[in-house]
């Protein structure tokens, strides 16, 4: 699948690999009662998924399995991290030379506050940022020029610089990120990715997605 980009056209979401469909997700959960999923529609097969889970069976969708490639800002990935039910393969600052890409707020994102002069005080802390981020991979660079390892050059770069994994998880601990990461209290940058996640999710799982959408009026 092509590589959705986010939306500063930085980060990117691509599925790179799938295992399983709705059906495996069926025929995972009939197993235990030694029935025969072929006898079944697909409209019994997408109650099944709803009632499976409304009910909180769960151990059938992690017979399903999904592997993207994500790029995104260190900061964000940070809170991705913690769902510690995925494998994680990650960009390595210490046997790469990291590219000058950051994440940047936009004025909107800013929302500087207590001013009279918000307009103008959100673009002066904008260039402010860029600012900094220049400088500190103008230092990095320098570091670099003058033989200071990679491992050790990394550490003045900010949060806001990107880096890129392999992120696999069965499609139940997936839910539970998209349950987390689209809630409306979590950050929105994470939202975005999730956002994206699922809409690459349903051309995958049209009949899971549209049970977890309804179950969680999302």
């Amino acid at each position: 699948m092509d590589s959705v980009y986010t939306e500063n056209n930085i980060g990117f979401v691509s599925l790179i690999d799938s295992m399983g469909t709705d059906l495996s997700i069926c025929e995972a959960a009939r197993v235990s009662t030694n029935r025969n999923s072929k006898k079944f529609t697909e409209v019994d097969n997408r109650a099944f998924i709803r009632t499976l889970l409304r009910k909180g069976h769960t151990s059938p969708f992690e017979m399903v399995e999904l592997k993207f490639h994500i790029k995104l800002p260190i900061f964000v990935a940070r809170q991705w991290i913690r769902h510690r039910t995925a494998n994680v393969n990650e960009l390595s600052g210490r046997y790469t030379t990291l590219v000058k890409e950051n994440w940047v707020p936009s004025l909107e994102r800013l929302n500087v506050k207590n001013t009279l002069d918000k307009d103008n005080l959100s673009k002066l802390f904008s260039i402010k940022i860029n600012n900094l981020y220049s400088d500190c991979f103008a230092v990095y660079e320098e570091l670099l020029a003058f033989g200071v390892s990679r491992e050790v050059a990394r550490t003045v770069l900010p949060l806001s610089t990107y880096t890129e994994w392999f992120w696999k998880i069965d499609l139940h601990n997936l839910l539970n990120f998209l349950k987390l990461r689209l809630h409306s209290s979590a950050q929105k940058e994470i939202r975005e990715y999730a956002e994206i996640i699922k809409e690459i999710v349903k051309t995958k799982y049209p009949f899971t997605m549209e049970a977890f959408e309804y179950i969680n009026d999302f």
